[in-house]
């Protein structure tokens, strides 16, 4: 009996092909080409770490370049800190060399160089000379320290007595010195009786107490024998020393 409907058999293949997966159609790579891939792979590999090395070695002399500008940097900045500190001590060098520290008004110096400019620039001028009576009286009975302080209160009366663009200064010790550019005899004498008044108007205060003090002033204005102001103040210190041999605290 012959069964119609029946499919006919299938036959199974004798094996699967070496370059196939049983159960996938991708294909695997034989050993030689394993070995392919795998030199290549390392080949990129050694190319990447040599480019790595680079890289960092790059990097490590830009950290050796940044690290230089710093301590460059840092060089800069001190040597801006010194100059600086240069600059201010050149100053308080000048200001030691022009300035008294005591009363802080020009020294000796400073009124001969700058003085000397406001004579050669004025066609008249006038001068006044003056010093603290018994002055020495003075450092001997109350002190040194005292005498300084009588110093520094007598310029500070002088300094509320006269004008703008007159220059005060000490010439040494207990002796200072009034330069006026532009004034007659007539105007200087009146200054030189404002400073008396200023000074003997009332003691001095001090660390000792109060201390009574008067000055002798000699006035001169210039003249045709006077070519530099060391003539002036000659002149204005022989009027000085009559006004002492006349009795003191005076005007002459």
């Amino acid at each position: 009996m012959c069964n119609r409907g029946a499919p006919a058999p299938v036959e199974a293949p004798d094996r699967v092909p070496m370059s196939m997966s049983p159960r996938t159609s991708i294909p695997i790579a034989s050993g030689d080409q394993l070995a392919e891939i795998t030199r290549e792979a390392r080949q990129q590999l050694s190319s990447i770490q040599g480019y790595t090395e680079m890289v960092q070695e790059e990097l490590d002399q830009a950290s050796g370049v940044l690290g230089d500008l710093d301590r460059i940097r840092q060089a800069v900045d001190r040597l801006t800190e010194i100059v600086a500190h240069l600059e201010e001590e050149a100053a308080n060098a000048r200001t030691l060399a022009t300035v008294d520290p005591l009363t802080g008004i020009p020294n000796r110096r400073a009124f001969f160089e700058h003085g000397q400019m406001l004579f050669d620039e004025s066609s008249a001028c006038s001068l006044i000379l003056l010093d603290v009576d018994k002055f020495k009286h003075i450092n001997d009975h109350y002190g040194h320290l005292v005498g300084d302080e009588v110093l520094a209160a007598v310029v500070e009366r002088f300094q509320r007595a006269i004008r703008d663009g007159d220059m005060l200064a000490r010439l040494a010790g207990d002796e200072f010195v009034l330069l006026l550019p532009g004034s007659t005899y007539d105007v200087a004498m009146s200054v030189a009786a404002r400073l008396r008044q200023k000074v003997t108007s009332e003691p001095v205060r001090t660390s000792g107490g109060l201390v009574p003090d008067t000055v002798s002033l000699g006035v001169t204005e210039r003249a045709d024998e006077h070519r530099e102001l060391k003539q002036l103040v000659e002149s204005a210190d022989v009027a000085m020393y009559d006004a002492k041999r006349a009795g003191r605290n005076r005007v002459a």
